[in-house]
């Protein structure tokens, strides 16, 4: 019984580290892709948010140091190269401007 609690443990221990190193294109990956037309406006909101909130991430590395900066911009450029990909899968044409979403069901 002990055995295979320590068992137990040290898998967990192994495995539950991968999945918190997930990158953020491999997250994105598993979104739910949207099935009708009002899921997919959502989701062009939501995207359009998302690249908000990046940004504003690297504004605030930015005031508190260059490193945190430099990091910080590597990592939301990525980000943001996977976010617009997911919304050209999607036909966000309205994602980053100010129009209404004129969005399409794949």
């Amino acid at each position: 019984m002990i055995s295979r609690a320590l068992f137990l443990l040290a898998t967990f221990l192994t495995v539950a580290p991968v999945h918190a190193e997930r990158s953020y294109r491999e997250q994105l990956n598993y979104r739910p892709f949207p099935t009708t037309a009002a899921q997919t406006q959502e989701e062009c909101a939501w995207i359009k948010d998302e690249m908000a909130r990046l940004d504003s991430m690297v504004l605030f590395a930015e005031t508190t140091s260059t490193l945190h900066a430099d990091n910080a911009e590597g990592w939301v450029r990525d980000a943001k190269a996977a976010l617009t990909h997911r919304a050209s899968k999607l036909k966000c044409q309205a994602t980053f401007s100010a129009s209404p979403a004129n969005v399409t069901t794949p």
